[in-house]
């Protein structure tokens, strides 16, 4: 697109922030009716003391693979224009807060739970662009974003500042001219070497400060902060005992002894899972007492795991299009159908928080291949909240629709269902088998259990049959909690399917289940490849193991 042609189309409102290499704004899309961010690039016009030159073309190569990263979690690069004064990057734009506002403004709200489960979303991201050889080279709190709307945390969160990281010449620390924030760049990176561990070692001091409130090689001046990284241990963590264990892998200053993604995923999803079954445990214990425990935060707009209330006016009567569509659902319909499904979708999204009866009571008079358009063109939560107000059965034949041309539509609405919600949970149970398998397979573990936590053992089991052997090793390695339960889900898999699931969990979690029922280990282990049965036995032999010395049936166990 021309330069004259972009300021025809993009109507700037206001400018949102300043860096070394250009200024972000704010613009309205004439053409699609939404909001943007520009990033203009100023070329050639980097500090002196850095003596370092950014090319016109550098800048568009470099946005050009950014723009081919498609992961729900990064904020996607829209278009790139040519411009006289330099390069223009058109990119989806955030409205909420950063992680930092969170940890300066609201850090009780910020539990190990939450924080972990920020993390795994940040790491997926992170996984996605290291796949395609991206790194991101500036992971910090400042550029984690949480949008202001419903949904679930997973669901609001975006990765930004790909573009700049990406291009040398962007915020330049004062230290060796590397790229990056002093306070979240790995060691190894003053020398030079980069690589995706370093983009690890970067999210270990996001976790960090997100848990502690503070860095953890904080000091009086740079130079120090410097020397730390380099030489020193990071302070010790006095407010996640979880979380600590993982951090201090991560902040290793080898990258080689660093864990790799996987091993992070596994025990980020550890910390909620113990998390949420403490706070269950006192949840039920305080029901069997009789006592209320006041909830950690009241529900408001500022809550992290939680939807903005409706605006002040939402309760009252309806105007505009709401009063139409609360008057004549039928009329409405048809009048959207006339606009198109893109239209409509941003026409109902405006109209969820303010009318949502008024938004439920048109979307149920649709037929069913213009609401399925309507879905996958709408945001993620208000197509969750859209198909809440249906009825389940009719709810899961449109998923299943939008999952058939969109699965990354379908798997964004997902993502945005409220888990352990009653209209979720009718919506979950109205899938078949196979279909829920399907929209799950690209769902993290976490949200699968808590989304299926509803079902039966019979049709969870029926629901890990049908999906990929390694997302199902992933929900198995959180639940059922119980290992007992476990074996029966276990059991209740195609033959051909549990070494596939079994190869592909965790060691030490498979040998908790095996050592269930003993008798049953030779034939779950004979299943299983070579190598991962043989981590499996170590795991059983290990002191303090499951069956080792001193663990549940050792000699020495303790009363």
């Amino acid at each position: 697109m021309t330069g004259s042609n972009a300021a025809e189309r993009y109507e700037i409102v206001k400018r949102l922030g300043e860096g070394g290499m250009g200024s972000v704004w704010l613009a309205w899309d004439t053409l699609l009716h939404r909001h943007v961010a520009i990033k203009k690039m100023r070329i050639g016009r980097v500090p002196a003391e850095h003596n370092r030159a950014v090319s016109a073309a550098r800048v568009l190569r470099e946005a050009r693979a950014l723009s081919r990263l498609s992961h729900p979690n990064i904020v996607g690069v829209i278009e790139l224009l040519e411009r006289d004064e330099g390069p223009w990057i058109v990119m989806e734009y955030v409205e909420g807060r950063s992680l930092a506002d969170w940890i300066a403004t609201w850090p009780a709200r910020l539990t190990e739970d939450k924080v972990a489960e920020i993390g795994l979303t940040v790491l997926d991201a992170l996984k996605a662009a290291h796949a395609s050889g991206v790194l991101h080279r500036d992971v910090k709190p400042a550029n984690i974003l949480i949008k202001d709307m419903p949904g679930s945390l997973t669901s609001r969160i975006r990765l930004v500042d790909f573009g700049n990281a990406a291009m040398e010449g962007h915020d330049l620390t004062t230290l060796g001219n590397v790229i990056g924030t002093l306070p979240y760049v790995a060691p190894e990176r003053f020398n030079r070497a980069t690589g995706p561990a370093s983009d690890l070692w970067s999210l270990g001091v996001t976790l960090y400060e997100a848990a502690e409130r503070r860095l953890p090689f904080q000091r009086e001046d740079q130079i120090l902060v410097y020397k730390a990284i380099l030489d020193e241990a990071p302070d010790q963590m006095k407010r996640a005992p979880l979380l600590a264990p993982l951090v201090s892998r991560l902040l290793e200053k080898d990258p080689a002894r660093r864990p790799r993604p996987d091993e992070v995923t596994l025990m980020l999803r550890r910390v909620i899972a113990s998390r949420r079954e403490v706070r269950d445990e006192h949840e039920a214990r305080d029901r069997r007492d009789g006592r209320v425990r006041p909830s950690p935060a009241a529900p408001n707009d500022d809550a992290p795991d939680g939807p903005p209330p409706a605006p002040s006016g939402a309760s009252g009567p309806a105007t505009g299009f709401a009063a139409v569509a609360a008057l004549s659902p039928k009329e409405a319909a048809a009048v959207l159908r006339k606009q198109g499904p893109r239209q409509a979708a941003l026409l109902l999204g405006r109209m969820a928080t303010r009318d949502p009866r008024g938004v439920t009571a048109t979307f149920r008079v649709m037929d069913d291949g213009f609401a399925a358009e309507l879905l996958r063109q709408a945001e993620p939560a208000a197509a969750a909240m859209m198909l809440l107000g249906l009825p389940a059965q009719h709810g899961a034949r449109l998923l299943v629709q939008v999952s058939q041309v969109s699965p990354p539509s379908a798997t964004g609405i997902i993502m945005a269902l409220p888990a352990r919600d009653a209209a979720t949970a009718r919506l979950m149970n109205a899938l078949a088998p196979g279909d829920a398998a399907r929209l799950l397979n690209d769902t993290p573990p976490e949200h699968v259990v808590a989304l299926t936590a509803p079902y039966d053992r019979r049709r969870i089991t029926a629901v890990l049959a049908e999906m990929n052997p390694r997302k199902a090793a992933g929900v198995l390695d959180l639940a059922p909690a119980d290992p007992r339960a476990a074996v029966t889900v276990l059991r209740g898999l195609p033959g051909n399917r549990v070494g596939l699931v079994l190869d592909r969990m965790d060691a030490a979690r498979v040998a908790a289940i095996l050592q269930v029922e003993p008798a049953a280990d030779s034939r779950f282990l004979k299943l299983m490849r070579p190598e991962a049965a043989w981590e499996v036995i170590e795991q059983m032999d290990r002191p303090g193991g499951p069956g080792g010395p001193g663990g549940a049936d050792g000699a020495d166990a303790g009363p």
